[in-house]
């Protein structure tokens, strides 16, 4: 099911939209400029089996996701585009398959209700703030993770958490089983990484760290740096691995920095 010009549905409407797919690994591409004022949900049954890539695009001010959309049992990509200034994302216990990728963006904030498992790549674009950590000790994010947000942004990831270039609009926080970069950090807040036992590798050219940036991590890890203006460190615990902090100006902090008493790295 596809769209060549968008559906508009009347303000007052209460009616439910439901949509049915017949036919197995097939998809439902809604990408038009979308107004949709009503419930939208899948037809029970088959379809809920048939459905491979989902995309909605909605510029309602109560734009949601479909009713019992994580009863898709194939999905593997899944797009929502809720751009009205309005609308939030509250995304519930998702599971995408085949190595398929998330997209959200929401004019408002994006939030979880539920474990999210992507094994691809996961975007997310909010207008406010992005909050992927009431059920971050359960999230899967296996490919790199892109964060656009208007404020605060905060992920935790159970798995390597790999950014691609993201820019925050404040303050940055961070969990994962390493962290990690393919693109350059932009943050105009504060910064916060926690790696557990495993290494912080921010070392992108193009890093741009504003606020206080804290490192922590544990175990014979290093941890790297790399800022194109002057930095200031926060309070930060580090394992016994190496520590490369590089700046372009002042390298300052604001809190004291902990190192094992067992490390043998160096500090440069």
């Amino acid at each position: 099911i596809t769209q060549t010009g968008a559906l508009t549905q009347a303000p007052s409407a209460t009616g439910v939209f439901t949509l049915t797919e017949n036919t197995a690994s097939w998809n439902i591409l809604l990408t038009q400029a979308n107004n949709i004022n009503g419930a939208i949900t899948f037809a029970s049954g088959a379809t809920l089996g048939n459905v491979q890539d989902f995309s909605l695009t909605n510029t309602n001010a109560a734009a949601s996701a479909p009713t019992n959309f994580t009863s898709l049992t194939a999905l593997r990509n899944l797009t929502l585009n809720f751009s009205n200034a309005s609308a939030s994302i509250n995304l519930p216990s998702i599971t995408l398959n085949n190595g398929g990728n998330l997209s959200l963006t929401a004019g408002a904030a994006i939030s979880q209700s539920g474990t999210v498992i992507v094994p691809g790549t996961t975007t997310l674009n909010a207008g406010t703030s992005i909050d992927f950590t009431t059920n971050g000790s359960s999230n899967s994010l296996t490919g790199t993770v892109t964060l656009s947000s208007g404020t605060t942004a905060s992920i935790t990831n159970t798995q390597a958490l790999n950014f691609a270039a993201s820019t925050i609009g404040s303050n940055l926080t961070a969990i994962g089983a390493g962290i990690a970069q393919s693109g350059a950090l932009t943050v105009s807040g504060t910064s916060s990484f926690t790696a557990g036992a495993n290494s912080i590798a921010l070392t992108q050219s193009g890093n741009s760290f504003s606020g206080a940036v804290a490192l922590n991590n544990s175990g014979n890890n290093a941890v790297s740096l790399v800022n194109t203006t002057a930095l200031s460190l926060g309070t930060s615990s580090v394992g016994t691995g190496d520590l490369n902090i590089t700046a372009s100006g002042n390298i300052t902090q604001t809190g004291a920095l902990t190192q094992a008493p067992s490390a043998t790295g160096v500090f440069t």
